[in-house]
């Protein structure tokens, strides 16, 4: 049985024998036998060959081995955890920005509600048309804060999931991946996931 390689540094093993680089053509015991190469930065490609009894020259031909990709999620190597991904800190850090904004434009509602209530409950008429631009300034500052508050409810759960996905110290047998997606509709926004 001859083998042919297109590359020069790859290694042929025939049942899990190494067959030597120079000249690759060996007998063989009639039968099914398995054939595996692999070469450095390359994905192992493994097949199976079968060796009639009858005596001639056959061969089999290795494709040339495709590169190894980089893993897209990030591994442990000897043992030590992996830290969660750059993108889970940074979406913790958005949240606590945001949830500083909730609560500033959360006590400012209240606060412009309070000033509304005594302006509503003065005899002065002049400070009728000050309620009125209380309670404007006191929507405009609830809007904002049920929106920073869903910022930053959205931000912890996609550090949460990012986390999750990738758990430090877990045993990985296939890369990973999420994706967030932010949507705005007419009665509200979000975010969608794919996992």
């Amino acid at each position: 049985m001859r083998f042919v390689t297109e590359e020069p540094d790859v290694t042929v093993t025939v049942d899990g024998v190494v067959i030597p680089s120079g000249d690759r053509s060996l007998p063989f015991d009639p039968g099914e036998h398995r054939i595996e190469a692999s070469a450095p930065s390359r994905q192992t490609w493994a097949s199976t060959f079968d060796v009639k009894s009858e005596p001639g020259q056959g061969s089999v031909t290795v494709p040339r081995l495709l590169a190894v990709s980089a893993p897209l999620v990030s591994t442990t190597t000897a043992g030590v955890a992996a830290p969660p991904p750059i993108l889970a800190y940074t979406l913790f850090g958005a949240s606590a920005v945001a949830a500083g904004f909730s609560v500033y434009y959360w006590v400012t509602t209240g606060a412009k509600e309070s000033s509304r209530e005594e302006a509503v409950a003065s005899s002065n008429p002049s400070h009728r048309a000050t309620a009125d631009e209380l309670r404007d300034q006191g929507l405009k500052a609830q809007t904002f804060a049920i929106v920073t508050t869903s910022v930053a409810a959205a931000a912890a759960l996609g550090g949460v999931a990012l986390v999750l996905l990738v758990r430090p110290g877990a045993e990985r047998s296939a890369p990973k991946s999420a994706a967030f997606v932010p949507y705005v509709g007419l009665t509200g926004g979000g975010l969608r996931g794919q996992f």
